[in-house]
């Protein structure tokens, strides 16, 4: 049975711990995380573009809730507004807005509510259920197998949605490649004109395999992508795609930190080697820092069972939840990258692909954070993360 999912914007605590408890019961819907930072009209749009919200409890005692609710009408007229007491101006515009509950909640009126808009949902068409999943992949180290797990994942979601594969490793990107693209067209060289980019271009410089669309990149170092002329592009993308994955290089350039924003979902790909973790450890704290770790989460690629590093262990050496482990299949990736193919289907990473690739359209909760292994792991090489004061001062 598939989940709508819905989040709660307030500043009122207890007014979201209550209504949180009262959804609880109601089945067929789903929380997922609020607006991170003031309601300002670029936040809520950015919010909107990658959150998989389709209802939205709107607490209107605050003055500025009704802006975002008209704002979103005319963006994203799927989404469903419920509005939570009652605001402190009288004679305001209620546009956007599909329900008014009273304060304190009345559980019959709230359960009622919720299904009309679940019921309105079902009958709208696809296009204004969900917004397009933007899904960057960026590898701890280079050659943890990121590009894999992202072509891998693109060529499953391709069967059921309209899915874009972006190379944006402009150094050694290999996508091209992997699928034998012929076409001369590639991301360095559309890149310039991205902010005027309409989708007769666009359609002319997009390659495609069997029934995913792709974006290849090649070797141009001189090229620079600026990161303000993507929103236009994004916006292209939003109307033609369901998905689209960005395969980025890793090296934190200006623009992937552009792309990592507007995606639904980050995920680090990384292995249990001691020194992808130490880098992706500084990668994980360089998109705290961002204000990205929300919507990030941990791929723990080429799993080994008897590895030192358990799965619960890379979770707190890189403070990030490891959403899921593939398998080293080190002669099937190589067979599939030698003869230009899919992963075969049937074999144990492919299963585990197919098995991870539904949930990249959801948010990842957000790690509780512990300390556990990093206080009482006693290998001498891991103690490394405890001691700031012995690293070097080029990684801080």
């Amino acid at each position: 049975m598939e989940t709508t999912k819905y989040t709660i914007l307030t500043s009122d605590a207890s007014l979201r711990a209550a209504l949180t408890a009262a959804l609880e019961g109601i089945p067929k819907i789903g929380i997922v995380r609020g607006l991170a930072g003031p309601p300002t009209p670029e936040n809520v749009i950015r919010f909107f573009q990658t959150s998989p919200a389709r209802i939205v409890f709107l607490d209107v005692r605050d003055a500025a809730a009704l802006e975002i609710s008209g704002e979103m009408e005319l963006r994203d007229p799927g989404l469903q507004f419920i509005a939570l007491g009652e605001p402190v101006e009288p004679n305001v515009s209620w546009r956007g807005i599909q329900e008014r509950l009273a304060l304190p909640l009345d559980a019959p009126a709230l359960r009622e509510a919720v299904g009309r808009r679940i019921r309105v949902l079902e009958k709208l068409p696809t296009l204004l259920r969900k917004p397009t999943s933007f899904l960057s992949f960026l590898p701890a180290k280079a050659g943890v197998g990121a590009t894999t797990i992202a072509c891998g994942v693109a060529d499953i979601l391709a069967t059921e949605y309209k899915t874009l594969l972006c190379d944006f490793d402009l150094a050694t990107g290999t996508i091209g490649f992997r699928y034998r693209l012929e076409r001369t067209h590639a991301l360095p060289e559309i890149a310039e004109g991205f902010d005027t980019m309409d989708e007769q271009v666009w359609s002319q410089a997009v390659s495609r395999s069997r029934d995913l669309s792709i974006l290849p990149s090649s070797l141009r170092p001189a090229i620079k992508i600026r990161p303000e002329s993507l929103a236009h592009w994004f916006e292209l993308l939003r109307a033609n795609y369901d998905v689209v994955i960005f395969d980025l290089s890793g090296q934190m350039e200006d623009f992937s930190f552009e792309i990592m924003n507007a995606s639904r979902q980050i995920f680090l790909v990384t292995t249990q080697e001691v020194e992808c973790l130490h880098v992706g450890r500084k990668k994980s704290e360089v998109l705290r820092e961002a204000g990205l770790d929300q919507q990030a989460c941990a791929l723990l690629n080429r799993y080994q069972k008897n590895h030192t590093l358990k799965s619960s262990d890379v979770q707190d050496v890189l403070q990030l939840n490891v959403r899921a482990q593939f398998p080293n299949d080190y002669n099937g990736v190589q067979n599939s990258i030698r003869t230009g193919t899919s992963i075969r289907q049937g074999s144990p990473l492919y299963k585990a692909l197919t098995a991870f690739a539904p949930v990249t359209t959801d948010i990842p909760e957000p790690i509780t954070r512990g300390h556990k292994f990093l206080e009482f792991v006693n290998l001498p090489v891991l103690n490394y993360w405890r001691r700031h004061e012995s690293r070097s001062e080029r990684w801080v």
